[in-house]
């Protein structure tokens, strides 16, 4: 504790003497150290206060998002021990380099953030604390110029998992350790140690010249996402299966495949031969090092239920369990349809003047289950269309509406998608169709929607007897007839 008021003693200290010498504008919003946040928001896992053998400081939230939150905390010794290792791996990893700089240098501002990572028992395993730049403060041209970096759509890693299962293929994950702090930075950017970071003596005064990427900064997704695809493509001879540079293959016939599917850091590998999998291992180990290597089971929020050339199972039931839970719709009785078949929402029924509140409840819920609406549960899809024109206003009726997929969400806790390694017969056809084959279902009805007379467009796609994409989306265009409008959609599944 004694540690802990010292630091926050000296929280001024550093800004107060890089303000001295020209380097910070001291009347600056410092929007980082002082950004809102709500801790129910952040909470990557919400357990129960009654859980056996389980401390106080266990059941406190993971992420604390400011350091004067952080010094209010009682493990807030262990978050200060967790600064200094952070910026000796910076150093170590040559990723940053303290420098003199000249009286009115502008530096761009930098914070802490700060988590506690829990073992499978919900027990604090470490503390970990983490550097990153206050991008805002960066100048298009000067200090970035590209951003933008993909990541791999859940229709690319339902494929993935499809050809997996049908060839045969056993499937991996792995992640790179440190990202972004792996790239170079093409520009020169010079950045204020984090306001309240005791620095070493030595760096006394300096600042930080930023050598690769860090978290934070503008161009860090888009450098890391560059490199990787260059080692993916150049170094270990992929190719890119789509345009959206996060899905790649080796195909060289039935019996050498190998498929990776890129999330940031986090790689999903399907291979025909266990020599593919430990190039790819020993490749990013030794550039960079990776952890969480094994075969896959849980991936991005999804649980994943797989053997090679049988059934392939994927479904998210601790997600959504998290999510009523943070809603307090764990215990509601549940609903058999998302929405009310006999009710017409519209736009009618928004307020004049807007509940904020509404707003964020409305905003919150609808962010959280649209997650699971497009990785694994197709049936919230249409749900998450409708209800998704009145976020920016919602009434009553609207409000009732999206309580509605809480419950029905609490009887169908157990749904997901399931594939299978044979012949299957599609709902409406007489026969069967191999695994292999592609069929696409599409369906709309005719002016349903009350505000704009447009009909709605349903299309899903199937491969290996499961859905692999679907999507219900408004047509932009009023149709005439029932017939026009079906062949719009039509359209839109093709």
């Amino acid at each position: 504790v004694d540690e802990a008021m010292t630091a926050y003693g000296v929280m001024n200290e550093t800004e107060a003497s890089l303000t001295a010498q020209g380097n910070l504008d001291p009347h600056a919003d410092d929007q980082c150290c002082e950004a809102a946040f709500f801790a129910d928001d952040i909470v990557d896992d919400l357990r129960s206060p009654d859980d056996a053998g389980v401390s106080d400081v266990d059941r406190m939230p993971d992420v604390v998002p400011t350091r004067r939150e952080m010094l209010q905390q009682p493990d807030s010794d262990d978050f200060i021990a967790a600064e200094g290792v952070e910026i000796q791996n910076l150093e170590d990893h040559n990723a940053m380099e303290w420098i003199h700089v000249p009286a009115g240098t502008r530096l761009l501002r930098s914070k802490f953030t700060y988590k506690r990572k829990r073992d499978s028992n919900g027990k604090i395993e470490k503390h970990k604390a983490r550097l990153v730049a206050c991008g805002y403060g960066q100048i298009y041209g000067v200090q970035y110029t590209d951003t933008f970096a993909p990541v791999a759509t859940p229709q690319s890693f339902r494929i993935l998992m499809a050809c997996a299962l049908m060839h045969k293929l056993d499937v991996w994950q792995m992640d790179v350790t440190g990202a972004f702090i792996n790239s170079d930075l093409k520009e020169r950017i010079l950045m204020a140690p984090p306001s309240g970071y005791k620095t070493d003596p030595r760096n006394e005064g300096k600042a930080i010249l930023l050598k690769k990427s860090l978290y934070g900064l503008k161009q860090s997704a888009y450098e890391w996402h560059a490199l990787l695809s260059r080692v993916l493509q150049d170094d270990l001879g992929y190719t890119p299966v789509d345009g959206s540079g996060c899905f790649f293959k080796i195909w060289n016939g039935n019996d050498q495949i190998s498929l990776i599917n890129v999330h940031v850091d986090d790689l999903a590998h399907a291979f025909s031969q266990d020599s593919f999998n430990k190039r790819l291992i020993d490749k990013l180990e030794s550039l960079w090092g990776c952890s969480n290597v094994s075969p896959l089971h849980f991936h991005l929020g999804m649980h994943i239920d797989f053997r090679p050339g049988v059934h392939c199972r994927i479904s998210q039931r601790a997600y959504f369990e998290k999510v009523l839970k943070r809603f307090n719709y764990e215990r509601m009785s549940s609903k058999s349809t998302p929405l009310d078949p006999s009710v017409k929402l519209s736009a009618d029924d928004c307020p004049k003047t807007p509940n904020e509140e509404d707003k964020k409840l409305y905003a919150s819920i609808l962010g959280s289950v649209l997650y699971g609406a497009v990785s694994t549960r197709p049936d919230l899809s249409n749900a998450m269309t409708v209800l998704g024109r009145y976020m920016a206003n919602p009434g009553p009726s609207h409000m009732a509406a999206i309580r509605r997929v809480l419950r029905y969400i609490v009887g169908t806790l157990d749904y997901g998608l399931e594939y299978r390694n044979e012949r299957w017969t599609p709902s409406g056809l007489d026969y069967s169709i191999p695994a292999s084959e592609l069929i696409n279902f599409t369906d709309s009805d005719w002016a349903g929607d009350k505000d704009k007379s447009l009909s709605t467009t349903g299309t899903v796609t199937f491969l290996a007897g499961g859905p692999i994409s679907w999507r219900a989306q408004l047509q932009k265009g009023q149709s005439l007839s029932s017939a026009e409008a079906e062949y719009v959609a039509l359209g839109h599944g093709a």
